[in-house]
């Protein structure tokens, strides 16, 4: 509120003299409520933003962008006036004519999201002197290419880049954010050319999460270069058509909490690379060739939250009994049984349970009556006659 009662004084001798109460024959200070009831575009008109306080020309800014008043003609009058955020994803027209006045922000500029623009690598380009940038979204920006991250290397204080869905974007591109050593959150989910790549991402020790889901251009030979993030804690390696050959160097990042390899073509064998990875709290295993007998190398992970399973060879699960920490289980199109479901019965942190499209009955259900904690039950697709929920009404 300090921020908009200091915006409110700085806007009130530009405003009409009826807007306050002046019943006194004063101008009192009106409250920013009022000012977001009035004229925007007045404001525009009657003042010069750059004389403004940053925290003030941010409150207008994104109320332009709230009411999609915002283009290019009032964006001018947003010109060196060094406020932090702009926030822009989705936003229709943004392309590389507005790129000038976001980049004359410099080092005010904290974070900028243009996802969904038509912004090109020239646009892209005039982000070189935004020395204090740490949030930078790219999502969707279909006419960046590796040229446009060739400046990438001037803004060492990136923590977060995100460039979701982009054939443009090579392991060229991928080499411009080599000196990013700042960088602890890398999305690059759906790029899908960046094979060899990952090599240049080795100096990254600051690492935290990267996601590269569905990038199905990168190989076994690319996850060898994984093994040095060993502050990771976040890793997305969904749908990137790996085997078990490249999921080797996962035993590397001990500090893991958050796994997802779902729709690889990994087996059981892959697992046994997980044995020593304690602070895992999710895991996503879906749609893998995993069995039951390959659950016995996480039987150890005791701080698993959430476990999923769906589309797995998965038939027994007394190997999951000691997981007494798990709140989420997915179990859907597995080949799981009622009489399977008794191990189920020591998770008694279980919140929410998926057992849709089961061959299950009425006295598989008898066995969660222990759950006490559970909110959420899938029974989709099961056949059973309704007697059996009678028991979990009663626990």
């Amino acid at each position: 509120m300090d921020d908009k009662r200091r915006c409110s004084k700085c806007l009130l001798y530009h405003l009409p003299c009826n807007l306050g109460d002046n019943r006194s024959g004063q101008r009192t200070v009106p409250s920013f409520l009022q000012l977001s009831f009035h004229s925007t575009e007045h404001i525009l008109e009657r003042i010069k933003l750059y004389l403004l306080p940053p925290e003030c020309c941010q409150l207008i800014f994104d109320k332009l962008v709230r009411m999609h008043g915002l283009a290019l003609e009032n964006l001018e009058n947003f010109r060196k006036c060094y406020f932090p955020l702009i926030h822009l994803g989705g936003y229709p027209g943004v392309r590389d004519s507005w790129m000038n006045v976001i980049a004359s922000q410099g080092e005010s500029l904290i974070s900028l999201d243009i996802s969904c623009s038509i912004v090109t690598d020239r646009g892209l380009v005039l982000l070189k002197d935004c020395f204090g940038l740490r949030n930078l979204a790219l999502n969707y920006c279909y006419q960046i290419s590796d040229r446009g991250l060739g400046f990438m290397s001037s803004l060492s204080q990136l923590r977060s880049l995100s460039i979701i869905k982009n054939k443009g974007i090579t392991a060229e591109g991928i080499e411009a954010i080599t000196n990013l050593s700042n960088l602890e959150n890398l999305n690059l989910e759906r790029c899908s050319r960046i094979h060899g790549g990952l090599i240049h991402l080795r100096g990254l020790t600051k690492l935290k999460s990267l996601n590269i889901k569905y990038c199905n251009s990168v190989t076994d030979e690319d996850m060898e270069h994984l093994s040095g993030f060993t502050s990771l804690l976040q890793l997305n390696l969904n749908r990137c058509g790996l085997s078990d050959v490249g999921c080797q160097k996962l035993s590397a990042l001990i500090q893991l909490k958050d796994l997802n390899l779902g729709y690889n073509g990994i087996t059981n064998a892959c697992l046994m690379n997980l044995k020593g990875l304690i602070n895992l709290e999710s895991l996503n295993l879906e749609s893998c060739q995993i069995s039951s007998e390959g659950l016995l190398s996480i039987k150890g992970l005791t701080s698993l939250r959430t476990l999923e399973l769906s589309e797995t060879r998965v038939e027994a699960l007394s190997h999951l009994s000691g997981l007494r920490n798990l709140e989420n289980l997915n179990l859907s199109c597995t080949s799981v049984n009622e009489n399977s479901l008794t191990a189920l019965s020591t998770l008694t942190s279980l919140k929410s349970l998926n057992l849709g499209h089961l061959v299950t009955s009425d006295e598989g259900l008898r066995f969660l009556s222990s759950l006490i904690g559970l909110t959420h039950l899938d029974l989709s697709g099961c056949a059973f006659f309704g007697f059996g929920l009678d028991n979990l009404k009663c626990r």
